[in-house]
């Protein structure tokens, strides 16, 4: 979250160089490199980088006789943010597999999952892909689907085999919280993601990476590995391998369909840390020309 300490550095710098002399040009320069050296670590919100940063530009703003928002004592404005997610011991169960899934190995939630659980029919909606309308192309995973109250199992990525006009244009929806969403506006009350025997990282979870807006998705979303994806397609009309190599061409008219006969059981638990940074705010009165007074 460098944001905040870059926008100010960048309103300094441009006042100065607005006077467009090799004097202003230097100055520039030297607050580019004050904010940009090795010693600040990048900025990132909540480190000591950051609040180095912030401790130059609050000195920088007082020189120039900037003043703390009215009311304020203090330059400085705190706020907390999250600052990192671990999986809190997801788990999935598969009714007759006589197994229960656990989180080190099997199952994995992601960062913008809702805390919670839940039991339901299964629904494969192939790629989980939903190009807007507005982009007059036609693909939607779930066209043909009922999945309300369902949980959704949904390939990673999107088809590997289509025309590069079609990838260019799936590519843009393929993101997970993307898939999230779609799944969650028809109703599913999970997604399951998983990495198809054809894909990069075939069979692999999807690493808990950090998202910058962690704000819950509405739904349980966790991806899980190809043990799991085994168990869940054992009663179904293909393989998961079948499956997706019929989706790959990236034709829009091969539907995913629901799995009788399985049940699926899945916690979702995603503990999140937090950590507090500031915001430099500061107020700095203006002079109007004669003529315009």
């Amino acid at each position: 979250m460098k944001a905040t300490t870059t926008l100010v550095c960048l309103a300094l710098s441009a006042s100065v160089a607005a006077t467009q002399t090799p004097a202003a040009a230097s100055k520039t320069r030297a607050h580019v490199e004050a904010l940009a050296s090795p010693r600040l670590e990048g900025r990132l919100a909540g480190s000591n980088g950051e609040k180095l940063a912030s401790d130059y530009i609050v000195a920088e703003l007082k020189k120039v006789g900037a003043k703390p928002l009215p009311g304020g004592s203090d330059f400085l404005m705190p706020f907390q943010f999250t600052a990192g997610t671990k999986d809190g011991g997801s788990s999935l169960a598969v009714t007759g597999s006589n197994k229960t899934f656990n989180t080190q190995q099997d199952v994995r939630a992601l960062s913008f999952s809702d805390n919670a659980e839940i039991s339901g029919d299964v629904v494969f909606a192939g790629y989980g892909i939903v190009v807007p309308d507005s982009q007059d192309f036609g693909y939607d995973s779930y066209a043909t689907l009922d999945v309300k109250d369902k949980i959704v199992v949904v390939l990673r990525y999107f088809p590997e085999d289509a025309d590069q006009k079609t990838r260019s244009m799936l590519a843009r929806y393929s993101d997970l919280r993307y898939k999230a969403m779609a799944a969650r506006q028809r109703g599913a009350k999970a997604m399951l993601v998983v990495s198809g025997p054809s894909s990069p990282n075939a069979g692999e979870l999807v690493p808990m990476t950090f998202d910058t807006a962690l704000a819950g998705s509405g739904l349980i979303a966790v991806s899980t590995n190809g043990d799991v994806a085994g168990a869940i397609f054992r009663g179904a009309e293909k393989t998961l391998e079948q499956a997706q190599k019929s989706l790959d061409s990236g034709n829009p008219h091969v539907t995913g369909f629901a799995i009788p006969g399985v049940t699926v059981h899945v916690r979702a638990a995603v503990q999140r840390a937090y950590d507090s940074a500031s915001v430099v705010a500061a107020t700095l009165a203006g002079h109007l020309p004669a003529t315009l007074r």
